[in-house]
């Protein structure tokens, strides 16, 4: 005979009263237990979005709980991963360094893609190029969450031409005088930007350059937006030399192209000859070219778990 659990201890014992021992004895009494349901819970990602500066890219993104893996496609063929089995691939911020809880930050550099110069074509021009980067995240249920987005990476270069050193090859007053009087003027896209008096002998020569102009170095940044517009920093110096009756006149003009012969990250060059206008004036200026990397100290991934 079974009963039924849910019946009160009093019909029990009306039941036994009813029943003889031995029926009761034999009597089997049935609990029915169910399965508790559960709740499952998918780590989803709440907030995702990608910043870029040059070459650099830097994905954010939140969850709402942890998740135990996690993939990070650059869209160039290269991964960032992180795997709550295999921790020591990571950096775990914590204390007052820590990123809020649930969120991520991961930097990438990318490669910077060339292109021929028309123009020359044994040199190259950076390019911008636009990537597809995709985010899964999975918890350990085998839930999955993703996310993709468009970025355009823009290479960033820094242009620096240091001190012009300028010198005169030949006198430019009449030779009974026994200097020259120049007045000189700096400007970039058309400003002034600095201006000097100069004196040299106009008796004695050097056979280079070796008057530097303090303050003349020049720095600028460019982001290849479009390879065909001729992205250049250019530099003009404008030389009169004060005379009685008639001024005579230099000018001096250098530029640099973002366009090089081969594909190196940075390379450096000197720009030299002489002035055009009424007086020889030599010049030699170094520049560089850098492309801006702008990761930080340590470009891991780092992260804080809830």
């Amino acid at each position: 005979m079974v009963v039924d659990p849910n019946i009160a201890t009093s019909d029990i014992e009306t039941v036994k009263q009813e029943l003889n021992v031995e029926e009761v004895a034999q009597m089997e009494i049935t609990h029915v237990l169910k399965p508790k349901e559960k709740k499952r819970k998918i780590a989803k990602i709440v907030d995702f979005f990608i910043t870029t500066d040059s070459v650099v890219a830097k994905a954010t993104f939140v969850t709402d709980i942890p998740p135990l893996y996690v993939e990070l496609d650059w869209g160039d063929g290269k991964k960032d991963i992180v795997d709550y089995r295999f921790p020591h691939n990571f950096q775990h911020l914590s204390g007052g360094d820590s990123l809020p809880p649930g969120t991520y930050e991961f930097y990438h550099r990318y490669d910077v893609s060339y292109i021929v110069n028309p123009y020359d074509t044994e040199s190259v021009m950076p390019e911008p190029k636009e990537h597809v980067v995709y985010l899964k995240v999975s918890d350990s249920d085998g839930g999955i969450d993703f996310r993709t987005e468009r970025i355009n990476i823009v290479p960033k270069y820094r242009v620096q031409f240091y001190r012009l050193y300028i010198g005169l090859k030949s006198g430019c007053d009449p030779f009974y005088e026994s200097g020259n009087e120049f007045s000189i003027v700096q400007t970039v896209d058309g400003e002034s930007i600095n201006e000097w008096n100069w004196n040299p002998s106009n008796n004695f020569f050097f056979s280079k350059p070796t008057f530097a102009l303090e303050g003349s170095q020049m720095t600028r940044e460019f982001e290849i937006i479009d390879p065909y517009a001729f992205p250049y920093i250019g530099v003009r110096f404008k030389f009169t030399e004060d005379d009685t009756f008639f001024d005579d006149y230099g000018d001096i003009y250098y530029s640099i192209l973002l366009f090089h012969k081969t594909d190196e990250e940075y390379f450096r060059g000197r720009k030299e000859g002489t002035a055009d206008g009424d007086c020889e004036i030599m010049y030699a200026v170094d520049y560089e070219v850098n492309l801006l990397v702008p990761l930080p100290s340590n470009p891991n991934v780092i992260f804080t778990k809830e």
